[in-house]
């Protein structure tokens, strides 16, 4: 019987995918290839993944966007409405129920897991890094190792598309990623022997931060553009987020239209509003945030000092036509490669970590020896607490 393979978790900013070793995907409760990076809580039920996914809609409050936490979108501490009382949960509690959660799902996909990685963007600091060893070692079982992204994207390329290369030949291919709380550019050379990474460059100061960041520009906008009988919502109420979600929806509409067209309900009092944009008014709103985006590409293009044969485009933001254009614009292409998708990085991690274990057996087969004694040892410990626990209920019914 072949050993359970390693898996690579990559929970985002919006959702969160898990993919072993060798491609497949670990389906969520539903059915669909990722999970929500939501955690949700209403009354005594706490919800996590696409469970809380009505919850953000109904209960946005007592909702956490860990995803969005963990990247650094949302300030101060979350609490919740939960079990009777306000309560105060920490950043690593929430991940790690999601992380149990996805965890638990890989482990009925694939019958066990050997082992975990989970990507780290490569633009965290160490807190963040931190925070997410806090939530792996309590949410997930066994051994857990971190892989930057950069090194994900390289991996996947290079197992599923490097293989076909001439012999001599080599591919230079700049990955942009662009997902919802970062941006990053990674250029990679590949030939049949080996590959390396030229450059990597990720948004650090804020001055893009992926589609959130352009949501927030387009939310302002808006604000402006509301009837004169309705009052401008805070970010933050429930208001605020419905106006947010129509941000949303109007930006992903213009990936295929000029025109995107989207009603807001109960806005105003009791009163939904029409809302429209077009792809033009996108790009100048959004101008700053692509900006920022244009100055990181450059950063990466010249770090590699080669010319970049192919690129490739990876996470929801880079089906924002905007974004299409400053990557074009940056390396001189309109064609994009579509060797990539949302499930690149996850795989990534997992191959990186099963490339450890291949080039290390020895070292692999005494980490399993001993997940298996402390497991032994967990069991019996667990044995020997039961049998004092009914010889103390047998001595007490005894004295009675």
């Amino acid at each position: 019987m072949a050993p359970p393979p390693c898996i690579g978790i990559d929970l985002g900013a919006a959702k969160t995918m898990v993919v072993g070793e060798t491609g497949e995907i670990v389906r969520n409760e539903l059915g669909g290839h990722s999970s929500a990076s939501l955690v949700g809580f209403s009354g005594d039920e706490r919800y996590v993944g696409e469970g809380a996914v009505a919850q953000l809609a109904t209960n946005a409050k007592n909702t956490a966007r860990i995803g969005e936490r963990l990247h650094g979108r949302s300030e101060g501490g979350f609490t919740a409405f939960y079990a009777g009382a306000e309560t105060a949960i920490a950043d690593d509690a929430l991940a790690a129920a999601l992380l149990r959660n996805v965890g638990s799902l890989a482990q009925k996909t694939f019958g066990g897991v050997q082992a975990t990685a989970l990507v780290v963007p490569n633009a965290w600091e160490e807190s963040q890094i931190a925070t997410l060893a806090r939530a792996a070692a309590a949410g997930l079982d066994g051994g857990v190792e971190f892989v930057k992204a950069d090194s994900c994207l390289r991996l996947a390329y290079e197992k599923r598309h490097a293989t076909n290369l001439e012999k001599d030949e080599t591919r230079v291919v700049a990955f942009v990623d662009v997902g919802r709380c970062s941006a990053s550019c990674v250029v990679c050379s590949f030939t049949t022997e080996e590959s390396c990474i030229l450059a990597s460059e990720a948004s650090t100061d804020g001055s893009y931060a992926g589609t959130a960041a352009l949501d927030a520009l387009v939310y302002d906008y808006l604000l402006t553009k509301l009837p004169k009988d309705v009052d401008k919502p805070t970010k933050g109420s429930k208001k605020g987020q419905r106006l947010l979600n129509a941000c949303e929806r109007l930006r992903v509409l213009l990936s295929t239209m000029d025109l995107a067209k989207v009603t807001c309900e109960n806005l105003g009092d009791e009163r939904d509003v029409p809302l429209e944009l077009t792809r033009k008014e996108l790009e100048e709103v959004c101008a700053p945030a692509l900006k920022g985006l244009y100055h990181l590409l450059e950063r990466a293009k010249m770090g590699a000092g080669m010319v970049v044969d192919a690129v490739e485009l990876v996470g929801g933001g880079s089906r924002v036509c905007a974004v299409r254009n400053c990557a074009g614009e940056v390396f001189g292409t309109t064609t994009f490669g579509a060797k990539m998708d949302d499930a690149s990085l996850a795989h990534g991690a997992a191959l990186a970590l099963a490339t450890e274990r291949d080039a290390r057996k020895d070292v692999w087969l005494q980490r399993e020896a001993l997940v298996a004694a402390q497991s032994r040892t967990h069991e019996n410990t667990k044995l020997l607490d039961e049998a004092k626990a009914n010889l103390d209920k047998e001595e007490k019914a005894a004295a009675f």
